[in-house]
């Protein structure tokens, strides 16, 4: 699994869009804002810097709700954090379909 990761980390990174990768504060979650609109904006953010097909069809985002356990504190933060799907066997096929596409792809460019 750990190869299988490594292989989509490295093909996301030859793949992304991005060129220029922007600097990318982290989200303050104020608590006014709805989950919904706090993933989008996470999401979005995320999306400046890593932009490639990968992304598009093998990511998705993980909510972590951290609230503390002292009454008094009464301290909550959301975070939107990004993950890889690799554990389903179309992700597998998927990777397949993509290495054949990149080496086509650096069969034909000109250096």
């Amino acid at each position: 699994m750990e190869l299988f990761s490594y292989l989509l980390d490295n093909l996301h990174e030859d793949l992304n869009r991005v060129l220029k990768k922007p600097y990318v504060e982290d989200i303050e979650d104020d608590g006014g804002t709805s989950d919904s609109e706090l993933a989008e904006l996470a999401w979005d953010k995320y999306k400046l810097r890593n932009n490639s097909i990968i992304v598009d069809l093998l990511m998705g985002q993980f909510k972590s709700h951290l609230t503390c356990p002292k009454a008094e504190c009464g301290y909550e933060q959301r975070k939107f954090d990004p993950y890889v799907e690799t554990l389903y066997r179309r992700s597998v096929m998927l990777l397949i379909h993509l290495f054949y596409i990149y080496s086509h792809y650096l069969d034909t460019c000109q250096y």
